[in-house]
């Protein structure tokens, strides 16, 4: 992949998780669930919560661990939200971006 298209792709990536974040802190202004940011820019809605040595797990759990391995697609989870899902338990949404860069094997 050439320079260019990292460059249109990493601005892409940073446009979707901003408008990810301002619709889930619009969302959350309007009496839905609680929203939180983490360091990596990753989302948490409710009572869902990122863990995992590489943040690459989603849960109801706040003590969740995995062994300290890592994977280049762990890296996609930094622009995903981890929220309830339909059937109510706790998962990352899988979005057309976040399916598409596990796809790939990581951001590209």
């Amino acid at each position: 992949m050439q320079i260019a298209d990292r460059t249109v792709m990493n601005a892409l990536t940073t446009i979707a998780s901003a408008l990810t974040l301002a619709l889930a802190l619009a969302l959350s202004a309007c009496g839905g669930d609680d929203v939180r940011q983490k360091a990596s820019g990753a989302i948490e809605v409710g009572p869902c919560h990122i863990g995992g040595c590489s943040a690459q797990l989603c849960s109801s759990r706040t003590d969740l661990i995995s062994t300290c391995e890592w994977r280049p697609e762990y890296a996609c989870y930094r622009s995903a939200t981890c929220e309830p899902q339909q059937d109510g338990s706790c998962g990352w949404t899988q979005s057309q971006e976040l399916t598409a860069c596990i796809a790939a094997g990581g951001p590209q």
